[in-house]
């Protein structure tokens, strides 16, 4: 696969690989608002601008996340390639994740997708949104969703969500990892006792 660019050379290698899957999909609202504009435009400029100038697609990132009421790390992924884009920028504030708040359902960061028609999710940007769920028998299960703007889950699919241990009150810079493989897509997320895994498929 031939990848247009890839962000950030301070993005740190990460220890997983891409597990989720099954994939349910709804389109969004039409665009309506001044944010929803912005996010068009910004999505666009990623579109247009990936091969040639991969810190005007961070801006982009950042000015979007920004609009939204959240704080993204400086590093970021960003790659294309074949039909699709995607792009991910943590969320600070997921740094010291507690368990509860898994259970509660954690925002991870902000995500771009542009992907072939296949995968079912049009193209814009979507806060990702991972969860711990606990089965009767005590075991538990992980989902991650994808919010457009307005809060509507986009996407919901199974995830990787795994927790070592309680937060010990020292946040941790978060990790990322993209994983490609022929029709599919992932993105690992790390913390310091804390890993969320999610693909999505066309």
């Amino acid at each position: 696969m031939s990848f247009l660019s890839t962000l950030s050379p301070l993005c740190r290698p990460a220890l997983a690989a891409v597990t989720a899957v099954g994939l349910l999909a709804s389109a969004p609202a039409a665009l309506a608002g001044p944010g929803d504009a912005l996010e068009a435009r910004s999505g666009a400029r990623i579109e247009n601008t990936l091969s040639y100038g991969i810190g005007q697609v961070a801006t982009q990132m950042r000015t979007v996340a920004e609009s939204r009421g959240m704080v993204v790390d400086a590093d970021m992924l960003i790659a294309g390639g074949q039909g699709f884009t995607i792009g991910h920028a943590a969320n600070v504030d997921a740094e010291d994740l507690r368990r509860e708040e898994l259970y509660a359902g954690a925002s991870l960061g902000l995500t771009y997708l542009a992907l072939p028609a296949d995968a079912g999710i049009p193209a814009g940007f979507y806060e990702v949104v991972a969860q711990l769920v606990r089965n009767p028998d005590g075991t538990e299960r992980g989902f991650a969703m994808l919010l457009d703007r307005a809060g509507n889950i986009v996407a919901e699919m199974e995830a990787d969500v795994f927790m070592d241990g309680d937060y010990d009150g020292t946040p941790a810079r978060i990790k990322l990892d993209l994983s490609f493989s022929p029709g599919s897509a992932g993105v690992s997320i790390h913390g310091k006792n804390w890993e969320v895994t999610i693909e999505v498929s066309w």
